[in-house]
């Protein structure tokens, strides 16, 4: 027997995943619906590979949850560089590799803050990058 609180919602697992799916193209800062689009494509791919339905349902679920929890470092983001969605969003237009990534970074490290507070930030982010602490002295392990 199912309690009147437990009774079905309606709502089917995988549209609730979709609607997370939505908050995290939010987070990451690119335009709505990108992870179902990832989704769309793979299915596609599914299709081509013909793929079973167990198969292609595990591969949606693998898809659209896989940037869930890709936002948990907001605060951290937010400190360093300011508006974190800006810099995610913009982190997709470059090579990760050291030097591409590197000028991005340095280009949204502490965005809306005065800019000494920037240089501080710089200076601490770069020193981090090098091995040695904030204070300058080189780390032991």
């Amino acid at each position: 027997m199912v309690a009147a609180d437990d009774a079905d919602s309606g709502l089917r697992l995988a549209e609730l995943v979709a609607a997370f799916s939505l908050a995290t193209d939010l987070g990451l800062g690119q335009p709505m619906e990108h992870v179902l689009r990832s989704w769309l494509i793979a299915g596609r791919l599914a299709d081509r590979v013909d793929l079973d339905e167990d198969v292609r349902t595990s591969l949606f679920y693998v898809m659209t949850l896989a940037w869930v929890g890709c936002v948990a470092d907001t605060p951290e983001v937010g400190h360093w560089f300011g508006d974190d969605i800006a810099f995610r969003r913009d982190s997709y237009a470059v090579d990760r590799a050291a030097f591409p990534m590197l000028g991005l970074s340095l280009r949204h490290i502490g965005v809306g803050k005065p800019p000494l507070s920037r240089v501080r930030l710089g200076r601490i982010s770069s020193s981090r990058a090098a091995g040695r602490s904030s204070t300058g002295s080189w780390r032991t392990a």
